[in-house]
């Protein structure tokens, strides 16, 4: 079954180029759509079919952001990637913590489109290179930024959050009860006064855990 597909843009050149790339790759596109007003209409309309949705951050009438929330509240199983020509951190933050699983640039959606798509659809996070660059490089490690206080199962545990696999991923890796990751994992957040999975990933660059090489590899 082909995988259903709404995409989202203002700029119809990348609705054209970005189109053709996924029919080449035999996905099905449910719509595309220019603006908020009729994505969000579309959304409405096919939101039980959708698999993925595609959508930018700055549409000319309303920030596509607000789109996450629509579909999720519609389907919270559809999963989403931004595409975007911002790769500003407190942009990734918002379109990660407000449950977009992919972030990628549009100036390398050529490259990195597909890898994201495949990514997401297995439950994975996905962050493209300019993304990971700029969580790394705006952000300075601290006196008290350390990982020494995590066991060892913790520090496994916190790479594989932090790379963005799902507990229930983590859970079939290691061995464990999804449950028991997600014990593990409310006690890491804990142990590194850490909020939102996205501070995983910047403690884990700056901490010199993971490397931008790693991530993309995965």
């Amino acid at each position: 079954m082909k995988l259903k597909i709404g995409l989202v843009d203002d700029h119809s050149i990348i609705l054209a180029g970005v189109s053709r790339l996924l029919i080449e790759c035999e996905y099905e596109i449910v719509f595309t759509e220019s603006n908020f007003r009729d994505a969000q209409k579309a959304i409405e309309i096919n939101h039980s079919m959708l698999d993925l949705l595609i959508v930018d951050i700055s549409l000319p009438d309303k920030m596509g952001l607000g789109l996450i929330d629509v579909m999720h509240q519609l389907n919270p199983e559809t999963k989403i990637i931004v595409m975007s020509m911002h790769n500003a951190e407190p942009y990734i933050n918002q379109a990660i913590n407000q449950g977009a699983m992919g972030y990628i640039s549009k100036q390398y959606a050529g490259e990195e489109l597909i890898a994201a798509i495949e990514s997401v659809c297995k439950g994975k996070r996905f962050l493209g290179k300019n993304a990971l660059i700029n969580l790394k490089e705006n952000n300075s490690p601290t006196n008290n930024m350390s990982l020494d206080k995590l066991s060892l199962r913790e520090l496994e545990i916190f790479k594989l959050l932090a790379i963005g696999h799902s507990p229930k991923h983590i859970g079939f890796t290691l061995g464990l009860h999804h449950k028991t990751v997600l014990t593990h994992r409310a006690n890491i957040m804990k142990k590194l006064s850490i909020r939102e999975n996205i501070e995983l990933l910047k403690l884990a660059l700056l901490c010199n855990e993971l490397s931008i090489e790693d991530i993309l590899a995965q």
